[in-house]
């Protein structure tokens, strides 16, 4: 891979976490492979080698999408299988990335990430693992918590 770096680090994370996903899980639906991906587009290493996504460039539009009751529900995202539809691609982008971002505040990141890789020959799209990873709570109540949590975070551009 060769790439000009110039503006940062993040499309070079972006892109080595599409190689390390691909490695053991073949089949990743591309909303959560994007999802991921950009989660860590910018971030910052902790202890144990772990990588933390932070808040980024993408927010300002999936907050103006919420506000304006515009962003379509978790649920179309995650089963649409069509996530680089033109019109909806840059907003699908933000959504699969707070979904996960938000799945790292929360500590359940790993959790769905590893039952979502190991069961996806039954559940292909994620959507019954994350609805599993939320449980007991309802996916509708978990969306508007979600929005509200999303509305309270902050991105600085430097």
């Amino acid at each position: 891979m060769v790439m000009n770096v110039g503006t940062g680090t993040g499309t070079l994370v972006h892109e080595m976490t599409h190689a390390l996903i691909k490695a053991g899980f073949s089949n990743v639906p591309s909303w959560f492979n994007e999802g991921l991906a950009s989660l860590y587009e910018q971030c910052s290493f902790g202890p144990n080698e772990t990588i933390r996504g932070l808040e980024n460039w993408r927010l300002p539009a999936l907050q103006k999408a919420i506000r304006a009751d515009k962003l379509r529900p978790l649920s179309e995202l995650i089963e649409d299988g069509n996530f680089y539809k033109e019109e909806m691609v840059g907003i699908n982008y933000a959504q699969a990335r707070y979904l996960m971002f938000y799945l790292q505040e929360k500590k359940l990141l790993a959790k769905y990430y590893q039952a979502f890789r190991d069961g996806a020959k039954d559940d292909s799209t994620g959507l019954e693992t994350l609805k599993k990873t939320i449980g007991p709570q309802a996916l509708g109540d978990f969306e508007k918590q979600w929005k509200a949590w999303v509305l309270t975070l902050k991105f600085n551009a430097r």
